[in-house]
């Protein structure tokens, strides 16, 4: 019996490899994108914006010894008074990065590694959705410092035409069988993962047109 079970588990992971291998061959024609720094508008009304090193975020400072290896990427600020919303987007070619390695970096994972309190995900009470100006399918959260500053977050993650959903945390290594049959081979997508955050709940901000003005630019890129 034992015999057999290490037979059928050599057998699953050496598929897995075969798949990852073929999924790693097969990548989708590039259209060459705008660059993300033109994508986001570079000022808008009553507020002052700051371009800052993506060194800063949770994300780069938690991947210290490895690379996030995107082709693009911007992390900008827009600020007024005590109020404060930032946009870090990043982009990958087709077969550059896998879905996986990005979705490690994501604030359920980086943010809490970096000593944040996820205190909402997705569920009532909430924030609510960003109106018909925003893209669609924003994840969110609500996250705590150690000193009690919240964040409120909301992130897409899109993979080609695809949108890579977080409600069960980043997928287990034997997901790239359903994936398998969702997508055949052709699993090497361009991507872009899109975090907005602020500092004051959204209700604070949804009537502001700068704020809209931003969002309608990140749903021209992602859909």
């Amino acid at each position: 019996m034992k015999k057999t079970l290490l037979v059928f588990g050599g057998v699953v992971l050496a598929a897995a490899v075969i798949f990852q291998i073929k999924g790693a061959s097969r990548v989708e024609p590039e259209v060459q994108p705008a660059p993300l720094k033109t994508v986001l508008p570079a000022e808008i009304a009553g507020w002052t914006a700051i371009d800052q090193p993506i060194a800063d975020t949770a994300e780069m400072q938690r991947a210290v010894g490895e690379l996030l290896n995107y082709d693009d990427a911007i992390l900008r600020s827009y600020r007024r008074g005590g109020q404060q919303f930032d946009v870090y987007a990043a982009y990958w070619r087709p077969g550059k990065m896998s879905e996986r390695l990005v979705a490690g970096h994501s604030p359920d994972v980086c943010w809490v590694a970096a000593g944040w309190s996820m205190i909402a995900k997705d569920a009532p009470g909430a924030p609510p959705a960003l109106g018909a100006w925003a893209p669609a399918g924003g994840q969110y959260r609500v996250f705590r410092d150690g000193r009690g500053a919240m964040r409120w977050v909301v992130f897409w993650h899109v993979a080609g035409d695809r949108r890579i959903e977080y409600g069960q945390g980043v997928p287990p290594w034997w997901a790239v069988f359903s994936d398998l049959r969702k997508r055949g081979f052709a699993q090497r997508s361009s991507q872009y993962f899109v975090r907005v955050s602020a500092n004051v709940p959204w209700e604070e901000l949804n009537g502001d047109d700068g704020f809209r003005a931003v969002l309608r630019d990140l749903k021209t890129l992602l859909e």
